[in-house]
């Protein structure tokens, strides 16, 4: 059992105030963390390059309760070092926001890239 196993019990509680005031629950961060890492399997060494929203807490959060083993990395992350890291980690994820125009696409907040070995 870990911190986030017992979550639904407080569903209907808020959870999250974003910076543009919108709330959500407990029930919309357990919803999004269960899709956003139903692919990924127990075992899986995933790269989480963070944003600070309600999206990338929400995976985060879906990860832990997995028990999946995650490096917590920013988004801004220099190409170079990342590659260093995956050379020496070897995932088999990495969810990263989409970027266009080096600006957020918040209609789409992430993508996980599936690393073949």
């Amino acid at each position: 059992m870990n911190l986030f196993s017992d979550l639904e019990k407080f569903s209907s509680n808020t959870c999250v105030v974003d910076q543009n005031y919108k709330k959500f629950s407990y029930l919309d961060l357990l919803k999004l963390s269960d899709f956003s890492t139903s692919k990924i399997k127990k075992g899986s060494v995933v790269f989480l390059l963070c944003e600070n929203s309600f999206e990338f807490l929400a995976i985060y959060v879906g990860l832990i309760r997995k028990k999946i083993a995650t490096f917590l990395l920013g988004s801004n992350i220099n190409d170079d070092y990342l590659n260093n890291l995956i050379k020496l980690y070897q995932p088999q994820f990495i969810i990263k926001p989409i970027t266009i125009n080096a600006k957020i696409v918040y209609s789409i907040k992430f993508e996980i890239n599936v690393i073949e070995n």
